[in-house]
């Protein structure tokens, strides 16, 4: 448990591990953030121009 003393007194090594469980928790999370299919087309709304604001 060595490496557990040392990532509790580095500040920086906490961080990184904060961030890292941070994305973890994201990737597990991605269905339910964003759940369209990424490489599904949009066949109305593709080739459409600019709309007016």
């Amino acid at each position: 448990m060595n490496w557990w003393k040392r990532l509790k007194t580095n500040a920086l090594a906490r961080i990184g591990a904060v961030i890292l469980l941070v994305f973890y928790l994201i990737v597990i999370a991605a269905e339910f953030v964003a759940p369209y299919d990424p490489y599904a087309s949009q066949p109305d709304g593709a080739l459409l121009p600019p709309a007016q604001v």
